[in-house]
This record gives structure tokens, C-alpha cells and sequence, in this order.
């Protein structure tokens, strides 16, 4: 019993000692830290909270058009959903009867192309970069991935293309969902 004392007293004493020596190490390099790069993204990211852009006419109808966009896909992607065609699903949207034609094209006229993937809807448009004619089969194939997106989301790639995922709640009452798709295995 004696000895097992000894043993923690020396556990503990040489703990204190590693505990101090590390303090003061700790101490030592926080008083020469330099944390002015850190304190100036802290005020960065404040002046973004406290400030409004002032945004030019441009980016204003710019980001009315993703909007516009935006609605359009969710819609569409609804649309396909409720529409019980199952994975027959046309790749382009000027392809689909029954829907208003106004909301077959993004806000810069082209074309949305739809694809099924698992159990999702997902609808893409070219953008507003689009340089060019893009196929469904270019478009869909280069941003497929669905794995990593935010159901529900607009999500804009560098390539310039916009995609929207929607996805059916299973055995709910027919609504819509912005669950989070699996990646496809």
C-alpha cells in the first residue's frame, strides 16, 4: 500500500511539474504571437455583417435572374416529381408537355435539362456565361455529382453551370423535399 502511495505521489508531483513547464512554455509563445492577420479577417468578416453594397443596375438584374432561375428549376423539378414518369424523364425541358413553356428555359432563354439520379430530380441550366450550345448530355455530364449538394440549393460551379436537386420523401404524402441525396454507389 505504501509503495502504491509513493507511485501516485510521484505520478502526481511529476505531472504538476510537466503541467508548470508547459504553462509557461504556452505563455511564453502567446505574449510573441503575432495575431494581427487573425484580428484583421475578424474585422473583415464584421465590416461584411454592418455593411450594405451598393450594387450597380447590373447586379441587381444579375442576381434577379438567379433568382428567376432558381424558381423556374424548383418548379420544373416539382413539376417532374408529381409528374409520375418515373426514370423516363425527357433531358431537355422543352421536351416536357403539360408545363408552362415560360418555365422550360432559365431567365437568359436557355433550355433546362433534367436528369434523374437515384431517387432525385436534378435540373441544370447552363448559366449566365453560357458561350455557345451546350447539349443536355455536356451540360448534365461535367456536374453530375450530387453527392456534396445542399438539396433545395442553387449551386453555381466555376464552369458556370447552375444545378438544382429535389428529391420525393418517401412514403410521405406525395410532398416535395429538399432532403440530402446519397451519393449514388
Amino acid at each position: 500500500m505504501a509503495t502504491t502511495k509513493k507511485i501516485v505521489i510521484a505520478v502526481v508531483v511529476i505531472f504538476c511539474v510537466l503541467f508548470v513547464i508547459a504553462d509557461r512554455a504556452f505563455k511564453r509563445n502567446l505574449r510573441n504571437a503575432d495575431f494581427g492577420p487573425l484580428a484583421e479577417l475578424f474585422k473583415g468578416r464584421l465590416a461584411e455583417a454592418v455593411t450594405i453594397p451598393a450594387l450597380s443596375a447590373q447586379e441587381v438584374q444579375a442576381d434577379a435572374r438567379l433568382f428567376d432561375t432558381y424558381s423556374k428549376a424548383f418548379r420544373l423539378a416539382e413539376f417532374v416529381l408529381g409528374s409520375g414518369q418515373g426514370d423516363r424523364v425527357p433531358e431537355s425541358a422543352s421536351e416536357l408537355h403539360g408545363l408552362d413553356p415560360a418555365l422550360r428555359v432559365d431567365a437568359w432563354g436557355h433550355a433546362f435539362c433534367v436528369a434523374k439520379i437515384a431517387d432525385h430530380v436534378a435540373v441544370f441550366s447552363a448559366g449566365p456565361n453560357a458561350v455557345g450550345f451546350l447539349t443536355c448530355d455536356e451540360l448534365i455530364g461535367r456536374d453530375k455529382d450530387i453527392s456534396s449538394v445542399v438539396p433545395g440549393k442553387l449551386h453555381r460551379y466555376p464552369s458556370g453551370t447552375l444545378m438544382l436537386v429535389l428529391s420525393r420523401d418517401e412514403g410521405d404524402r406525395g410532398e416535395v423535399s429538399a432532403t440530402r441525396p446519397q451519393a449514388s454507389r
